[in-house]
């Protein structure tokens, strides 16, 4: 192989290790966010992952989790006091792993 084809090939992995890290997160993320917190242990696997995601990637992920949460809630149109409560928990966490909207 030529250098020009290896550096494609590793610039080719690099890409593709990134898109992993981005899927892996957002889906940890997402599932953890279920019951509307994060436990300690669950904050740690989460901010671990964080650090193998852009800053930029990173808003849009947690813009994305935040946005789905909020369509959600605002189905019947109404935000009720536990909602409002469960959508700030929300937004603390994000807000823990490095950005909210």
């Amino acid at each position: 192989l030529s250098k020009d084809a290896i550096a494609d090939f590793q610039d080719q992995r690099e890409k593709e290790r990134a898109a992993e890290a981005v899927d892996k997160y957002f889906r940890y993320v997402e599932a953890a966010m279920t019951d509307g917190h994060f436990d300690d242990e669950e904050m740690s696997i989460a901010k671990e992952l964080a650090m193998g995601v852009s800053p930029a990637k990173l808003k849009v992920i947690h813009a994305h989790i935040y946005i789905n949460v909020l369509n959600e809630l605002l189905v019947d149109g109404e935000l009720t006091d536990r909602e409002e409560k469960y959508l700030g928990s929300i937004k603390r966490s994000l807000t823990e792993l490095g950005w909210c909207p």
